[in-house]
């Protein structure tokens, strides 16, 4: 039996890509009721801009070819969790998204992390000693 590799053409038919998109999308749902304040929009746009960021710097890792400038997309994206986490935590404990889309977010985010390490710890040179 043959299996045939089939070669991944662009970038929004990688896995890790559409598990961010689907937390930006989740995202932008969940902050469209952020706009009762200035705070609260400045929070929502801040964390609809992590989230964009997170899968422009997958995308973009897609498309280098050196080893250096697709672990810095990748690092760049683990930076752009840690934002959406905190933000996402403040957003919770100010009351300004409801509990469940928090969860739902939450669990979201969590398989990106992880995908995301993932990929740092491929993306790790072998050392030969």
């Amino acid at each position: 039996m043959v299996t045939e590799i089939k070669k991944i053409r662009a970038f929004e038919h990688m896995g890790p890509w559409r598990e961010a998109h689907e937390m930006a999308v989740s995202i932008f749902e969940a902050t469209k009721i952020f706009y009762k304040s200035a705070d609260q929009a400045g929070l929502a746009s801040s964390l609809r801009s992590a989230a964009l960021s997170v899968t422009l710097r997958l995308a973009r890792a897609f498309a280098e070819e050196t080893y250096e400038k697709k672990i810095n997309h990748f690092a760049g994206a683990s930076g752009d969790l840690i934002r959406i986490q905190n933000e996402l935590i403040i957003a919770r404990d100010l009351e300004y998204m409801y509990a469940s889309d928090f969860e739902d977010i939450a669990k979201q985010w969590l398989k990106v992390e992880k995908t995301v390490k993932d990929l740092l710890g491929k993306s790790k040179p072998v050392r030969k000693v």
